[in-house]
């Protein structure tokens, strides 16, 4: 199995309804990539305060 098909494997399995509170919710609320890589730059940076 190579990398992206092991990837894509855990990316199914993974339960979406366990995020909350997590920060990672709110890059699903979008479809665009571009979006979703502002949010999760504006995400992380809120983190970190």
């Amino acid at each position: 199995m190579n990398l992206k098909q092991n990837l894509e494997n855990h990316y199914k399995a993974f339960d979406r309804t366990k995020l909350e509170p997590d920060p990672l919710q709110f890059l699903h609320m979008f479809k665009d990539e571009r979006d979703i890589e502002v949010v999760g730059l504006i995400s992380f940076n809120l983190c970190l305060r």
